[in-house]
């Protein structure tokens, strides 16, 4: 990664002023970012704590990376973690605009929209409310 890979970086405001303000960052390309986060969380499986010293920086402060999803994937990853215990397996992931899920029975699926969340439901036996 360069800067040139960058288009722009902000703080996010917190409810709460004792923590540090959140940072994102915004790639020029949908790539750039698959790849980043592809790295982060196969060093977290590996290592569980991401700190500030991974940057060079002489410093055990966690850094927690995540994406910034629109508000309808998170409400769909929230729905698939939600989703009978036992059936879906805790691995879960958000690899291009889609949530991907490892069943119990070591199948994945992917989720689009809601529509693949209720057949999904209906797949599992899991009853519509």
């Amino acid at each position: 990664m360069n800067p040139n890979d960058v288009d722009n970086i902000h703080r996010i405001p917190t409810k709460n002023k004792n923590m540090p303000r959140p940072i994102v960052v915004k790639l020029r390309s949908h790539r750039m970012k698959e790849l980043i986060l592809t790295q982060v969380f196969k060093h977290i499986k590996k290592e569980t704590k991401i700190t500030q010293r991974l940057w060079g920086v002489d410093s055990d402060n966690l850094i927690f990376v995540s994406h910034h999803l629109p508000p309808e994937k998170k409400y769909l990853g929230k729905k698939l973690r939600d989703l009978g215990k036992g059936k879906v397996s805790r691995t879960m992931s958000f690899e291009n605009g889609d949530w991907v899920a490892v069943l119990s029975d070591n199948s994945s699926v992917i989720i689009k929209n809601e529509e693949e969340l209720k057949a999904l439901k209906r797949r599992l036996g899991i009853p519509s409310r």
